[in-house]
């Protein structure tokens, strides 16, 4: 802890009344003594006390007159008044001025004025009967790098992905021996400047049906292929579910469909991998899908070594996911940098996490992080059987 000034120092003990009484009034950096005499102290043409003294005031102290001179102690410097004072930003005695965030408060009495010297702060009022003082320091920078808020308290069921800048799509013609769709295309950098959340799974069976028993949700499409009300599927994920449906249920939830960035930075990190566990080709043990001879889909969660980076499940097949944006073929050559959220307008949404059952196409063909494509929301071109959902929300 810094040693006090002895001008702050008489300010932490209560002051006695003597023949030459010192107030000190520090305003804007300067310090101006007006002495107080047992005498005539009524104010001069100017306004100011006359400084007069009695008693026991030695000069070249503070407060005190000026040797004749005009000089004083040292650490004093003789003022217009012809008394001497501290250096204006300096203490006096044998303590140095301080320096960085330290501040020494002082505050007494009922009235008075505040004034600084160097950055050191006192504060002195009344007739200074008493003090208190609060010492203070920092050394940290309040400001924080990047722009990511934090996590926050995450829910059970949701993982959190940081803001990050990551590379989305690729200029790939070919990967794994299969022909990259154009719609992929180019590679380009994207930031997602806020940190979010996203549900570690596909939305199951049973998950649905509360949203429906509360007259929130719409049913779901039933029948063949589908899981609603099927025996024994309640931990599948929803399928035959169309764009509303799924923008409904994630808004009951207090969440929100994902935008097309979000999915692929969640699905595949920040590294470039193309699927969501790398790049190696995929197997029947990373992905659910109908050339592995599944019958349709799984308990979400069943192929932990298709993980994303973040630990997401699923993101390479069981169900593809509506994503939040309007669906436009050749998007990439326009989308902004920053926070892309989809075209303006259009008549397709974007779904994302492909192999899905009733594909029957090789598993390497398709389940990249980088695929994509667009639907009629309403599910006028596309299998319903094959459409699910996942939320999003952004980190409080």
């Amino acid at each position: 802890m810094p040693r006090l000034s002895s001008l702050a120092y008489t300010l932490l003990i209560p002051t006695l009344t003597v023949a030459c009484q010192t107030t000190v009034n520090l305003t804007e950096g300067t310090a101006t003594n007006t002495q107080v005499s047992t005498g005539d102290t009524s104010p001069d043409d100017s306004g100011t006390l006359d400084p007069q003294t009695t008693g026991d005031c030695a000069p070249g102290d503070e407060g005190c007159p000026c040797y004749g001179n005009g000089t004083c102690n040292d650490g004093l410097v003789c003022n217009g008044q012809v008394l001497c004072e501290p250096l204006p930003g300096n203490t006096t005695g044998d303590s140095t001025s301080t320096t960085g965030t330290t501040g020494t408060t002082g505050t007494t009495g009922t009235t008075g004025t505040t004034g600084t010297t160097g950055n050191t702060t006192v504060v002195t009022t009344g007739d200074t009967s008493s003090t208190t003082s609060d010492t203070t320091g920092s050394t940290s920078d309040d400001t924080t790098s990047g722009v990511d808020p934090g996590c926050g308290d995450v829910p059970d069921d949701m993982v959190c992905i940081p803001a990050d800048s990551f590379e989305m799509g690729t200029s790939l013609n070919i990967f794994q021996d299969f022909e990259v769709s154009p719609f992929e295309k180019p590679a380009h950098m994207v930031t997602l400047t806020q940190t979010y959340w996203m549900d570690q799974n596909e939305v199951t069976v049973e998950d649905y049906a509360v949203c429906w028993a509360l007259q929130v949700c719409e049913l779901p499409m039933q029948g063949q292929g589908y899981n609603w009300g099927v025996a024994n599927k309640e931990k599948h994920p929803i399928n035959g579910v169309n764009w509303y449906q799924a923008k409904a249920y994630c808004e009951w939830k207090g969440k929100r469909l994902p935008t097309e960035a979000e999915w692929e930075l969640a699905a595949r990190g920040t590294d470039g991998r193309m699927y969501p566990w790398g790049d190696a080709k995929p197997t029947c043990e990373h992905v659910v899908s109908d050339s592995c001879s599944t019958s349709g889909t799984q308990v979400v969660g069943s192929r932990p070594l298709g993980a994303s980076p973040y630990g997401l499940l699923d993101m390479g097949g069981n169900v593809i996911e509506w994503c939040a944006d309007y669906f436009k073929d050749d998007y990439y050559y326009q989308s902004p940098a920053v926070d892309p959220k989809g075209p303006a307008d259009g008549t397709k949404r974007s779904a994302r996490s492909f192999m899905p059952p009733l594909y029957d196409i090789n598993i390497a063909a398709l389940g990249r992080a980088t695929y994509r494509a667009g639907y009629s929301p309403l599910l006028q071109d596309v299998n319903p059987a094959v459409m699910g959902i996942r939320c999003a929300q952004t980190a409080p």
